[in-house]
């Protein structure tokens, strides 16, 4: 009887679930790339100011937050809160302040408890004065998660033309903007660090330059760093929050001469 080319093979996968696999007679086997359909988001990071308490539960669909005195919130902070019973997490932009109520750019896709909630304040901006002492930037997943870093994004405005040589449209810096994983034990995986925008590309991620629009606004850099999939880097940093492990960035230089820094990271939960 004549064997086909190529011949159908059943397995199992991971979750004991029938799959199909199909072997050629010269031993190669077709496979097929699936996309992941875990729990993914997009957020930046985050540099903790103050921890706040709530005056009142937050329900589903609220933007305004009742928080107790001496919060410190202005518009442009970061409001961030999870739900230490549920897991839930929820975090965005303070828009505006009356007193002790804040209202966030994006309404709450969960309910949070007070008694089990813990809430704070933190920023985004990276174009800060760090000459005095390093400052640190964290994305750090809930203690029973661990996320797959996908992407990171740096974004750069400033007033003047940018090119390889400067960082944004400053000069090199002395120290450099590190990248790096904080491990269980409280040592470090440095991933990369970038004295100008040159080394952003050397060491791996796709750049782009932006003029002013129509000669107003600001001059911009992009720096976009893809782990995940084989035309990138091929592998993805994991950050395990049941180990307490984090993802950094952490800021030596002065850069508050820049009109604007920030990076935004793109994960999904590991299941």
């Amino acid at each position: 009887m004549a064997v086909t080319d190529p011949v159908r093979v059943y397995g199992l996968d991971v979750n004991g679930d029938p799959v199909a696999l199909f072997m050629h007679a010269n031993g190669a086997i077709d496979t097929f790339l699936q996309d992941q359909t875990t729990a993914l988001g997009a957020i930046y990071m985050l540099r903790r100011l103050n921890i706040v308490t709530l005056a009142s539960p937050i329900a589903v669909g609220d933007r305004t937050v009742d928080l107790g005195a001496g919060h410190g919130f202005s518009a442009g902070d970061y409001f961030g809160v999870i739900d230490t019973a549920t897991g839930f997490l929820w975090a965005g932009l303070c828009v505006g302040v009356a007193v002790n109520t804040i209202t966030i750019d994006t309404p709450s896709g969960n309910a949070f408890a007070i008694a089990s909630s813990f809430a704070s304040r933190s920023t985004i901006e990276m174009n800060v004065d760090a000459s005095g002492g390093e400052l640190i930037y964290s994305l750090v997943p809930r203690g029973d998660r661990a996320w797959d870093i996908v992407s990171c994004v740096f974004s750069i405005e400033g007033v003047a033309a940018m090119d390889t040589g400067l960082f944004g449209d400053q000069a090199s810096l002395t120290n450099g903007v590190l990248l790096r994983k904080k491990r269980q034990d409280g040592s470090f995986a440095n991933i990369m660090v970038a004295h100008n925008n040159g080394d952003f590309e050397t060491l791996g991620a796709y750049v782009e330059y932006h003029d002013r629009a129509g000669g107003g606004g600001t001059y911009g850099f992009v720096a976009r760093f893809r782990f995940g999939g084989q035309s990138n880097w091929g592998a993805v940093p994991r950050i395990d929050g049941t180990k307490g492990e984090e993802l950094q960035v952490v800021i030596f230089d002065k850069l508050d001469n820049l009109t604007l820094m920030r990076m935004g990271v793109q994960a999904h939960q590991v299941d």
